[in-house]
């Protein structure tokens, strides 16, 4: 045990020494990040905010298929008059930057819809990122043969669940597809801290909205 601590402090000495001035940058980064997506939602509050997540980029078709048809789905619950849903695309093909994005939404972000490729999804989906869907999943009978990739077991609680709702031929989006992959809708676990939030549980409440209705027309 002894000797194990003493490679560990190694270990870390060793990192600090070679890679600090990169921690440092990698840091600054997300403040940067942190700053600059708080500022692109200015004074809108939105209703609704999705979250694409994957390796490959999303069409501008499908895009716009989210934006409208999720809409019709959800409610003015912040009472202004009109209904908004953000929606902010995340392909990390393009790089770090990407990377460093993900985990800023994922971890502090604003979104509680996620739309996540099949990798993707089932690395959130274990790490306890999304909310178990089973009994949406049943209401609905969504075919688990159909989908195998639906059902994911946690990490953590070594629990198995399904997470999500296929996305590919949706009737949601009126047949629309983003990308010739498998694409899934999630919603991320509501929190503690979150549900004693009358605001965050009302958004919640209304993203729910839209998972169910993909469930109800999913093929």
């Amino acid at each position: 045990m002894k000797l194990l601590k003493k490679i560990n402090k190694k270990s870390l000495e060793n990192y600090w020494f070679y890679y600090k001035f990169h921690t440092y940058a990698a840091i600054f980064a997300i403040v940067v990040l942190i700053v600059f997506v708080r500022g692109c939602y200015g004074n809108v509050d939105p209703d609704a905010s999705v979250s694409y997540i994957g390796q490959a980029g999303l069409s501008t078709e499908f895009t716009d298929a989210v934006q409208k048809e999720f809409t019709k789905y959800i409610k003015d619950v912040n009472k202004d008059n009109k209904k908004v849903l953000n929606i902010q695309t995340i392909a990390l093909v393009t790089g770090q930057g990407a990377q460093q994005k993900a985990q800023l939404e994922t971890y502090a972000g604003d979104s509680q819809i996620f739309i996540t490729d099949k990798d993707n999804y089932i690395m959130y989906a274990a790490n306890g990122l999304f909310a178990p869907l089973d009994s949406i999943s049943t209401k609905y009978n969504i075919d688990l043969s159909k989908y195998p990739n639906l059902k994911v077991t946690s990490l953590e609680k070594k629990e198995t669940h399904v997470y999500g709702i296929p996305l590919i031929n949706n009737g949601i989006l009126n047949g629309v597809n983003g990308s010739d992959s498998e694409l899934y809708l999630s919603i991320r676990v509501l929190n503690t801290s979150d549900a004693k939030n009358k605001t965050k549980v009302a958004t919640y409440n209304n993203c729910m909205l839209i998972i169910d209705k993909a469930a109800e027309l999913c093929k």
